[in-house]
């Protein structure tokens, strides 16, 4: 059984993949191992990937999300097929990816006056909810699944509140 987040990784490796991949060849044809870690962030983006507390992170859109170092492995393979890398070979291009996107002292979960929904990221300003894009610089890694709607009706929560607040029975 594949979890959605499993489901959304293998899409986005598979969709990476397909992307047009620059290989770097130096004039002595051998592999730099450096170079490829650069290609490959260049590729996914600077801004889209982040090393943190042993851990790569890639920006999906809407969170930043755990991203294995086994899907980049792949990438970096696909990249340098044509050299036939070794374990050893991916794991030092993966170990200058770490370098290129590492992030010290860095925190997760931006401002605590918003969380995430489907449809963007909900903040409460001066006792009102405002919806607007989902914001890459908070750094939020978790996002409720469902969207907000301001319209919307709660019956059965109005209910309940007005069974367990205390009324003022004049």
């Amino acid at each position: 059984l594949f979890t959605s987040h499993d489901r959304a990784m293998r899409r986005f490796t598979s969709e990476f993949k397909k992307k047009e991949l620059v290989k770097y060849i130096p004039s002595d044809d051998k592999l730099n191992h450096l170079e490829c870690a650069r290609q490959l962030v260049e590729k996914i983006g600077k801004d889209n990937l982040l090393y943190h507390a042993g851990t790569f992170w890639i920006w999906n859109g809407t969170i930043w999300d755990k991203y294995p170092e086994e899907s980049l492995g792949l990438i970096i393979h696909d990249m340098t097929k044509s050299f036939r890398p070794t374990d050893g070979t991916i794991q030092s291009i993966i170990g200058m990816t770490r370098r290129e996107v590492f992030m010290a002292g860095h925190e997760f979960n931006g401002p605590s006056n918003s969380l995430n929904c489907k449809n963007g990221k909900l903040t409460l300003k001066n006792g009102e909810w405002i919806l607007t894009p989902h914001c890459r610089e908070d750094f939020n890694t978790m996002i409720l699944p469902v969207e907000y709607d301001p319209t919307a009706k709660a019956p059965r929560w109005e209910r309940f509140l007005d069974e367990v607040q205390y009324r003022d029975w004049e």
